[in-house]
């Protein structure tokens, strides 16, 4: 999946009651988990996901470590992130 294509797929309410780091990182999940978005592959950036959705980098950087607690996606230090499961 490209970037666009990723970036199209995330749905962000801002004026909803969840907050919108947990809404990106369930979106994210949904998208590794149903295995739109392959083990293996890059996630956009911070600031790519932060200019296109118009939401500040520190909410998706929390929705990134909160991906990251879960085991879903893993960050390479100079590289960026990663899909990643642990499942057979």
């Amino acid at each position: 999946m490209d970037k666009k294509q990723f970036l199209q797929h995330l749905s962000i309410n801002k004026l909803g009651h969840k907050p919108m780091y947990k809404q990106l990182s369930e979106g994210i999940a949904k998208l590794i988990k149903n295995d739109t978005i392959k083990q293996g592959d890059k996630l956009p950036s911070i600031n790519e996901i932060s200019r296109s959705q118009l939401i500040c980098r520190a909410t998706v950087e929390a929705a990134y470590q909160e991906l990251s607690n879960q085991k879903l996606i893993i960050k390479s230090r100079g590289k960026g992130h990663f899909a990643f499961t642990n499942e057979i």
